[in-house]
């Protein structure tokens, strides 16, 4: 590294400045850096076209929607396609809702022989945890791994999928003090940091709860007003039908909130339970 003249600042010969083990980039940095690499499927062409193609790394999109309104059934996808595109991908199931062979009937592909099968398998690492404290932990342990991975040079795409944030959450909140909030923006801002540091596509869940407004029930996030603005982009999950059982669920993916692309966009999806996925 180089000295630019400034006290306690150093540059690299990437024109970055060091500081306190924070790396500024230059705009032109950036570009070179956003120019190398692709944004990260969902699995749903349409989804992805709402998000100017696709979850690039560094941001973070929230799906959010009832039950039953096909928010893990978009994770599992992203988790397997981008899995046989050879993504480093990290799945956190909250749930117990992560199935190997619906997401490889979701993202439209053959386990093919044991070889194959076992080597896009081996890029999903699934993460079973109840906990928020185990959260932050892991966020610890991934900034730890990812940071040996860049040091030996390995260059790959990094996906992380948090299915569902709000059940680590919902149950520190609410609590009439202010410890829920403040750890609810302290996760916020360790997905931030990781997410920015080691250029990782994160996806995660957020389920409504009914509220009442103006002695009217309505549908809202879990994470409240609190948590709005913490991902980059908010995508509405709504069923087209009563819920009741169906041979194929239509449902519609609206922009809610986004400081990335235009709010307001809308799309839809179907899903059929025991067969491929269909855009439309």
């Amino acid at each position: 590294a180089r000295w630019d003249g400034h006290e306690g600042v150093a540059c690299d010969e990437s024109g970055a400045m060091e500081r306190d083990c924070e790396v500024a980039w230059t705009a032109l940095k950036h570009c070179d850096v956003e120019d190398e690499e692709t944004a990260c499927t969902t699995g749903f062409p349409d989804v992805d076209q709402l998000l100017d193609g696709g979850i690039r790394p560094c941001q973070h999109v929230e799906l959010a929607g009832m039950p039953a309104t096909g928010k893990t059934q978009i994770c599992m996808a992203m988790a397997a396609t981008n899995a046989r595109n050879g993504c480093h991908v990290v799945y956190v199931d909250t749930q117990n809702a992560f199935h190997v062979h619906r997401a490889a009937q979701l993202a439209k592909w053959d386990l093919g022989t044991r070889e194959e099968r076992d080597q896009v398998l081996a890029n999903i690492h699934v993460v079973r945890l109840y906990d928020l404290f185990d959260a932050f932990q892991l966020l610890d342990a991934l900034a730890v791994e990812y940071a040996m991975r860049d040091h030996r040079g390995i260059k790959e795409s990094r996906v992380l999928i948090v299915d569902s944030l709000s059940s680590l959450v919902s149950p520190h909140l609410g609590a009439g003090t202010g410890l829920g909030y403040a750890l609810m923006i302290a996760l916020a801002h360790s997905i931030r940091k990781l997410a920015h540091a080691h250029r990782v596509a994160v996806l995660s869940t957020n389920h409504l709860v009914k509220q009442d407004v103006n002695e009217t029930k309505h549908a809202v996030p879990a994470l409240g007003e609190g948590w709005v603005y913490q991902p980059h982009t908010r995508l509405m999950l709504t069923r087209e039908d009563d819920g009741e059982f169906q041979p194929s669920v239509q449902v519609t993916v609206q922009v809610s909130h986004s400081c990335l692309t235009r709010t307001g966009k809308c799309s839809s999806i179907c899903f059929h339970p025991e067969a491929s996925v269909e855009a439309s």
